[in-house]
């Protein structure tokens, strides 16, 4: 099925130390790839190397209901692949840790995947 059939409705995250998406390249071209495959954009956003913050933000757009899934990607000098975010989730009383897994690009470096999908399945 391609994804102009079943789009998904993508959030990213750049984690970054850049000020504006000016500034970060890989976060504003990991959602330009993601328009250009036929998959809907919903947020971008760009947050340090915050666990917390980092949380904050998925768990803000799982309680909004809208975005499907999330991907994360670090600076270029910053990636590490060891070093993926683990986010813990909640819903109402449920609390859901939401491993990441993880592709690879020669361009952007490692880029995390967190499906709020399954997390918005779990809760019903």
């Amino acid at each position: 099925m391609s994804p102009e059939s079943n789009p998904l409705t993508c959030a990213v995250i750049s984690i970054s130390q850049a000020d504006t998406l000016d500034s970060d390249g890989n976060g504003a071209r990991l959602a330009y790839r993601l328009v250009n495959a036929g998959h809907r954009l919903a947020a971008i956003r760009i947050v340090g190397d915050d666990d917390h913050a980092i949380c904050a933000q998925v768990q803000a757009w799982l309680d909004g209901g809208s975005v499907d899934i999330v991907l994360t990607v670090c600076d270029a000098a910053d990636d590490d692949s060891s070093e993926l975010p683990l986010v813990i989730l909640t819903s109402g009383e449920t609390k859901t840790a939401q491993f990441t897994s993880a592709v690879h690009d020669a361009e952007l470096g490692y880029v995390s995947i967190i499906n709020l999908r399954s997390a918005h399945q779990l809760a019903a």
